[in-house]
């Protein structure tokens, strides 16, 4: 009797676990990669002050509203691009599967439910005259 209980308490505890986290956070995660391609290649890209060299995948949080993302190559004239969150039409509804209130609040408060777009960069960068 005493086992039983321990498992019924163990398996309420699983689900309230569960049910608490969100749902979004869990299958989507904060941050979105996107990836950056440029033509030529071998292009610095800056975004909130960290640099990469195409091509890459810049990994960056979902919930920031905008990105300024700057391309630039030397001979080559430099290029900008913004990427804006959006709240895809199920994150009005939090989805089906994540009805439970604390997940929702999760999901909000970490990001887990927006979407940066567009999701990849390919840049054809101009000669300079």
């Amino acid at each position: 009797m005493k086992n039983l209980r321990k498992l019924i308490c163990l398996i309420m505890m699983l689900v309230f676990a569960f049910a608490a986290s969100g749902c979004a956070t869990i299958t989507k995660g904060r941050y979105q990669n996107i990836p950056v391609a440029s033509n030529p290649s071998g292009a610095k890209v800056i975004v909130d002050g960290k640099e990469y060299q195409t091509p890459c995948t810049m990994r960056l949080k979902r919930s920031q509203h905008l990105y300024k993302v700057r391309i630039e190559k030397e001979g080559y004239e430099p290029t900008e691009a913004t990427l804006r969150r959006v709240t895809p039409g199920w994150g009005v509804f939090w989805g089906w599967g994540n009805i439970w209130v604390p997940g929702v609040i999760v999901d909000w408060c970490t990001g887990a439910v927006y979407n940066l777009i567009p999701t990849k960069l390919e840049v054809s960068l101009a000669q300079q005259k």
